[in-house]
């Protein structure tokens, strides 16, 4: 027979470390002090020895007794010779007992033996704890009750073994700080062994908590977790409004500490466009995407071997594109499970399809008392939601056959059942039945089990539209053109008619959000709203009844395009976050105004929407997708105006140059220049020149970048534009400071400050400032560029420009890295990726990344370092950004040196430097050229060695790049190893001349040859 009782499981620890270190006589002395210690504490605690090892198991009658065990226990080990720390777990729940005979223990059994699901769980509990901690299980919590006056919660748990996550606790003891579980290196460890113990907060994922209580359901929860075992793909199915999605949701949150490594909801509700399906994967994941590659395969990329589980939400309207993706899924990713709701199921091998069922009801045949009424799923979310509306709302026996009727009419539906709850506001349960049978006439002739659940639905739906006013019903079919939500400024131009004025908006939306066909939520101090899409449906059908529809999704596409254009200049402001925030708010409207611009007479607007939303696209790094857009709006819109066209050609162009797709980023910007001279645009065709001018930079081609930026140079000194000469300035500097030709990089750089002072552009001071700095830091004069980038971060930040902040910290930071400084400046390249990841802007949070890697790598944490090198490169891969590519390749090959690979250093060095020779990058050659170098010495091939770092030197002295004193030396002595490999000085002063007479281009052939 199973007791409740007391389990305390203990464990010395490092005792085999101990062991090794005392010898076998220490070893054993230690190990009796021990257990003398604590078998005389269990007289004391009325415990009882059930088994020992390094530690052991022990039985109380209560919790108290077991606590103050684990208390005295700890103390008493802290005073041995030597101090012994141990750790602890407490449990309390039914264990089996089972007492031996004298014969048995005479013949090797314990006298006490213990068994049942209470044992595993001390286990568990103990394994978390740290050396001197005693964890405790919330049943242990709740047995101690007052016996102790005070503990504290370590929150819950997921537990290798154990389905439901446990909270576990700790008794606080004095002024003793208390550890966190699983606290630092152990942690590592832990995480590294695969096990699940990790607290369920961290567990990733992006479901939100309901803000309403979810009722009955268990026989379908059990049923989904047992499904959830067995089967890696789940669909329920079942009418709108029958609780899928609720359903769904609520299993994957009891369902999070079997899926470690994260729980994701993909919401398809908004999503009209099958291609995007795999993306809205992607984007819930925060999965970035790769040039050139399949979106849904680099989701499955990512997911990998991860225990994950994904729920699609609302696939019924994409039921081919979700099925494509989910059996991509299922095919590549062995770990992955999928729960999807739709009202019909994909039709894929192995899929479980699971009917949602309606609620239960109230037994038709007999006349339940009111307790029981009550404890039906059906009346309990009839009430609960009535409560919500009517709080004076009870059910007694007068008003329970009638909610009871009222649910069964229903069939149970949930959302039915709440839209009817929430007349209880204004109505008693007697009218809402009332006006349910009259509604529902037509459904009392048949049998109510044969009749499409859609069709219950829909009468319920015409029940409460019929309710409506005027003003209601119209504002409510207009609002069904909004794809993901809405704010009041944008319901506000579904007005201004005869049916709603401008000023009503308010009033009448607040009605339908009372009347639960219209919901309320907060997001970032403001209220959006937007429709179930059972509820969304069928409004757009009632639009198109009305025969306006047309005109209302003009108006809709019209209101988004003033925000995209009105966001278009604060993109680069000091208000950049909160326009990015509501651009990405808004990007399934966005996409929905495109649709149907891109598809009717209103292409001129599509094109200007998609113009607009290019440096967008461009920051939040969508650019496969804004080209698309981009270029479905070109081809609509064939004669649009010059102006519209080239914006939108400049803004396809950037995003092409983003992608690294230069060809198609030169064509683009060649057509947009072209109509900007035709329109004789002054402003335009210096913008557009620079542009190109910076295509041709990141290709290699300096002479031509070099003539480009000085010509929109000379355009913007013509037109008296100052802060474009600025602009220009910076870039044509640029050119000049990747060629080493620092003096006119200088002049360029100070002029264009002085402009910025003048003009009191601080925006632009900050730009120029920061360009100052790094050149400064390029030839090692760190103070200097320290107290620059100082001055640029001290402006941006006072302006709040978060992309400029970023890059400040970024450069700042690097260059505390160079003086030395490494926690200072980890502690802002870690600000800087937060704030890049904030701001969505992959490319320079590929920078931060890389910073934050060499920063590693300085403190000596290869692994850490290897680590982010390895994101910063794969994010760099995904944009084509081959500069960015092959600078992460020559940190990762310098990684792989001091690990002596010499092999995977090889052939990160040379795949970096075959970029540099075709980007004509002399700069970056020069550290690939000089890692090849050490490669060869690491090899034992010093003569290569010598050639290799004389031709880097030459190409120092040529870009005038001086080596940086922090790798003087390490240079040195590289050098020094070299030439006492070789037989003698003259075999390396040799292979030192012929590497300082090869040109760059031939030394880069020589390496990549011998690379080979």
């Amino acid at each position: 027979m199973s007791e409740s009782r007391a389990l305390l499981l203990t464990d010395v620890c490092d005792s085999t470390k101990l062991s090794q270190t005392l010898g076998d006589a220490a070893s054993a002395e230690m190990w009796q002090a021990h257990d003398r210690a604590a078998r005389d504490l269990l007289l004391r605690w009325r415990g009882r020895e059930i088994d020992k090892t390094d530690g052991m198991l022990l039985l109380f009658e209560t919790a108290a007794d077991a606590v103050g065990y684990a208390r005295d226990y700890h103390r008493v080990l802290a005073t041995l010779e030597p101090p012994l720390r141990a750790r602890a777990g407490l449990h309390v729940g039914p264990v089996l007992l089972r007492e031996n005979s004298a014969a048995d223990v005479a013949r090797g059994a314990k006298p006490l033996e213990v068994d049942g699901i209470a044992k595993p769980t001390a286990a568990r509990t103990m394994a978390l704890a740290a050396g001197g901690q005693t964890l405790l299980t919330a049943d242990a919590r709740r047995a101690l009750g007052d016996a102790v006056p005070k503990v504290q919660s370590h929150g819950h748990w997921a537990m290798k073994g154990i389905r439901e996550p446990l909270e576990l606790f700790e008794v606080v003891d004095g002024d003793r700080p208390i550890a966190t579980p699983l606290d630092g290196e152990k942690a590592h460890r832990v995480a590294r062994a695969g096990d699940r113990w990790v607290p369920v907060a961290q567990i990733p994922g992006n479901l939100a908590q309901p803000l309403t209580s979810f009722i009955g359901r268990a026989r379908e929860l059990d049923e989904l977790r047992r499904l959830l075992d067995e089967h890696r793909l789940l669909t329920l199915t079942g009418s709108g409004g029958c609780g899928k999605t609720r359903l769904a949701l609520q299993a994957a949150l009891e369902a999070r500490a079997v899926f470690p490594d994260g729980v994701w909801l993909v919401e398809l509700a908004a999503l009209s466009d099958p291609a995007l399906v795999a993306q809205t994967a992607a984007t819930a994941l925060g999965v970035q995407e790769h040039a050139g590659h399949d979106v849904a395969q680099t989701l499955a990329t990512h997911i990998g071997a991860k225990r994950t589980l994904l729920v699609l939400d609302n696939a019924e309207h994409l039921l081919e594109a979700c099925s494509r993706l989910v059996a991509m899924l299922l095919r590549q990713c062995d770990n992955v499970a999928l729960l999807v709701s739709s009202r019909e199921p994909l039709g894929l091998p192995g899929e479980r399809v699971c009917r949602v069922p309606s609620l239960e009801l109230p037994d038709v045949d007999r006349r339940l008392a009111i307790d029981d009424l009550a404890a039906c799923e059906s009346v309990r979310l009839f009430v609960e939601r009535a409560q919500a509306q009517n709080p004076r709302f009870e059910l007694t026996a007068g008003n329970a056959a009638v909610v009871g009727s009222i649910c069964r009419r229903l069939d149970g539906i949930p959302f039915a059942i709440e839209l009817a709850a929430a007349r209880m506001r204004s109505l008693s349960a007697t009218e809402v039945h009332a006006r349910l049978d009259e509604r529902f006439r037509l459904l009392t002739g048949g049998s109510r089990t044969a009749l499409p659940r859609q069709q219950t639905l829909r009468a319920l739906i015409d029940w409460s539209y019929d309710q409506l006013g005027a003003a209601e019903r119209a504002l409510l079919c207009r609002l069904s053109v909004f794809a993901g939500g809405w704010t009041l400024d944008a319901a506000e131009r579904m007005a201004d008619d005869a049916e709603i004025e401008p000023a009503a908006v308010l009033d009448v939306l607040v009605a339908l959000v009372d009347k639960s066909l219209v919901l309320a939520e907060e997001r970032g101090g403001s209220s959006r709203y937007r429709l179930l899409e059972t509820v969304r449906q069928y409004a757009r059908d009632r639009l198109l009844e009305r025969g306006d529809g047309d005109r209302w999704r003009d108006r809709h596409a019209e209101h988004f395009l003033a925000v995209a254009e009105a966001a278009m200049p604060l993109l680069v402001s000091a208000e950049q976050r909160p326009w990015l925030e509501r651009l990405e708010l808004e990007h399934d409207n966005l996409r929905a105004a495109l649709t149907w611009t891109s598809s009717t007479a209103a292409s001129v607007t599509a094109l200007r929407l998609a113009g607009a939303l290019a440096s967008f696209w461009e920051i939040r790094g969508h650019p496969a997708e804004g080209r698309r857009w981009l270029a479905e709006a070109l081809a609509a819109a064939p004669s649009a105006p010059a102006a519209v066209r080239a914006k939108a050609l400049a803004g396809a162009g950037v995003l092409a140059r983003e992608q690294g797709d230069y060809d198609a980023a030169e064509s683009m910007l060649a057509g947009a220049l072209a109509l900007y001279r035709e329109l004789g645009d002054r402003a335009g065709i210096a913008a557009l020149v620079n542009d190109c001018g910076s295509v041709r930079r990141e290709r290699g081609d300096y002479a031509a970048a070099r003539a480009l930026y000085a010509e929109s140079l000379a355009i913007r000194r013509e037109l008296g534009d100052r802060r474009g000469v600025g602009s220009s300035l910076n870039s044509l500097g640029l050119v000049h400071r990747e060629l080493g030709e620092y003096a006119q990089a200088r002049e360029c750089y100070e002029e264009s400050l002085a402009l910025d002072r003048e003009i009191g552009d601080r925006l632009h001071i900050a730009v120029s400032l920061n360009n100052l700095g790094g050149m400064e830091a390029d030839l090692c004069n760190y103070a200097a560029a320290r107290a620059l980038h100082e001055e640029s971060l001290a402006i941006r930040r006072e302006l709040g420009n978060r992309r400029g902040i970023a890059s400040s910290l970024t450069n700042l930071g690097n260059v505390l890295q160079l003086m030395g400084e490494l926690d200072a400046a980890r502690t802002l390249l870690e600000e800087s990726l937060a704030i890049r990841r904030e701001l969505g802007d992959r490319r320079g949070a590929a920078v931060s990344l890389w910073a934050l890697g060499n920063v590693a790598a300085a403190a000596g944490d290869l692994a850490n370092a290897e680590r982010l090198h390895e994101e910063s490169l794969a994010t760099r891969r995904a944009l084509g950004d081959r500069w960015g590519v092959a600078t992460s390749l020559n940190e990762l090959g310098a990684l792989a040196c001091r690990r002596e690979d010499a092999a995977a250093a090889r052939a990160l060095y040379e795949e970096s430097l075959r970029i540099e020779a075709a980007l004509g990058d002399r700069w970056d050659a020069i550290e690939s050229l000089s890692g090849l170098a050490s490669v060869a010495l690491l090899a034992q091939r010093p003569a290569r060695a010598a050639l290799l770092w004389a031709a880097a030197e030459r190409l120092r002295e040529e870009v005038g790049a001086p080596l940086p004193e922090a790798q003087r030396a390490r240079y040195a002595e590289q050098l020094r190893r070299a030439r006492a490999a070789l037989a003698d000085d003259a075999a390396f002063d040799a292979a030192w001349r012929e590497g300082r007479s090869l040109g760059w281009q031939a030394a880069a052939g020589v390496a990549i040859e011998e690379a080979r």
